[in-house]
């Protein structure tokens, strides 16, 4: 399907997506910035369009398996007319391995679903930016070389084209920074300024990772400039990487970065742009949290705590270390539920999970794995360095007391303790047995320690 929204003069964007519902969505921000709009609901379409008139931009997502994105994108960049046209991913905000898949085939860039409208915006606009960056100043050169003054007419163009780029650059969020082969700065725009709090002026010809990166990363761009002054290639040309960035105060913070090359009088340079990360990494880190703990009592959650467990068990075999698990379960806690109210059954768990996790190590494991149940996992410690920890955990238990009504509600754990030995090959045996240490402290009256022998 093809679908014209504007003149032809305009910059043109491609939308390959089998998903009517994301056409609809990113082909209403495409227009809303003015762009020409092609779209296409398969693979064969996509390239159809593509090489008979190469767009500015191209956007893909694709499911299928005859013709997916990734086949997409490497026949976009196998044809010559199309190699260099900056392509886009559609991925899942958390897909790591399907964003790095597309780097490989040719990607500059990547969408996470669900949109946000001003991402999918800044994005588009910042690849354009680059693109008409990059045809312009392409242009000049083939221009430039034809003449006898090479050198002459290139620094004036320079000059000339400096407002012509900062103008287009300040429409971009992300910082869009050129220099050349010897790391000089040549192009430095406002949102650069406001990023990393030096002006244009103090930094124009001051070596760019002198200024904004630390000493390992620094080293490493400075031995990939020797290659780039001489192929205009390197491992982040025509890529999008992470990397921590220091401001003008010394202030470390997360980044992306893309760039491109391209050739001007003989010389090679590098057009890039920056974003500041941080809220995303922060949203990830919330996300990763969420994903890992139990939201009532803050603890490793189920999952979580069987997957660190299993690590810590196999390094415990493997280096002959001793290695205990103990099962703990709330004495009753049906009863205080029924009697007090789900609020105060909550408020005993949390209790309990502070208790527990106070008297532990920082080395030890804790996690709540069912409604009144929790585990810990006890590195470098075998049977009776364990029983001691459990009857501490107990009596601590013990002492503590919650207000409920006119009482004072005071709550007792069981313990169950198996530690690892010859029999046990995996952490579920561990487990199992711990249970069942656990299970006969219950019926030898509750409130009291067992370890399975």
């Amino acid at each position: 399907m093809n679908k014209n929204q504007s003149s032809a003069s305009e910059p043109a964007v491609l939308i390959i997506d089998d998903s009517p519902e994301n056409l609809k969505l990113l082909a209403s921000i495409v227009n809303q910035n003015g762009y020409e709009l092609r779209t296409a609901l398969d693979g064969e379409t996509g390239l159809k369009s593509a090489f008979s008139s190469p767009p500015d931009l191209i956007i893909i997502h694709l499911a299928s398996p005859e013709k997916n994105g990734f086949h997409v994108c490497s026949e976009l960049k196998a044809d010559k007319k199309t190699s260099d046209t900056p392509i886009i991913f559609i991925s899942a905000l958390n897909d790591v391995s399907e964003k790095i898949k597309a780097f490989s085939h040719g990607a500059v860039d990547y969408i996470s679903r669900p949109f946000q409208n001003e991402e999918v915006t800044a994005r588009i606009n910042t690849h354009m930016t680059l693109r008409k960056l990059q045809k312009q100043i392409t242009g000049w050169n083939i221009r430039l070389q034809r003449e006898s003054e090479e050198r002459k007419r290139v620094e004036t163009a320079l000059r000339e084209s400096e407002e012509k780029f900062r103008a287009m650059s300040e429409t971009a969020h992300d910082a869009v920074i050129v220099i050349d082969s010897k790391d000089r700065v040549h192009f430095w725009n406002r949102a650069a300024e406001k990023m990393f709090g030096y002006s244009r002026q103090s930094v124009i010809g001051e070596c760019l990772h002198g200024l904004i990166t630390g000493d390992e990363d620094r080293t490493k761009a400075w031995e990939g400039l020797k290659t780039f002054s001489i192929t205009g290639k390197g491992q982040v040309i025509d890529s999008v990487m992470e990397f921590t960035a220091l401001k003008k105060d010394g202030t470390p913070f997360p980044v992306e970065r893309s760039v491109a090359s391209f050739q001007m009088g003989g010389e090679w340079f590098a057009i890039g742009s920056i974003r500041d990360i941080t809220e995303r990494k922060k949203s990830e880190e919330a996300l990763k949290e969420m994903a890992n703990t139990d939201p009532l009592t803050g603890l490793n959650n189920r999952r979580f705590f069987l997957q660190i467990a299993s690590i810590e068990f196999e390094n415990s075999r493997r280096r002959g270390t001793p290695l205990s698990f103990c099962m703990i379960d709330v004495d009753h806690f049906k009863m205080v539920n029924d009697t007090y109210g789900h609020d105060l059954g909550d408020k005993t768990l949390k209790m309990v999970a502070g208790v527990l996790e106070s008297n532990l190590r920082k080395t030890d494991i804790l996690g709540r794995i069912g409604g009144e149940e929790f585990s810990v996992l006890l590195s470098g410690t075998g049977k009776n360095e364990a029983m001691e920890t459990a009857d501490r955990l107990l009596s601590a238990v013990r002492e503590k007391t919650l207000p409920a009504r006119k009482n004072k509600v005071r709550v007792t754990v069981s313990i169950g303790v198996a530690s690892l030995s010859q029999r046990t090959q995996d952490i579920e045996t561990l487990l199992r047995l711990a249970d069942k240490a656990l299970y006969t402290a219950k019926e030898m009256g509750r409130d009291r320690v067992e370890v399975f022998e």
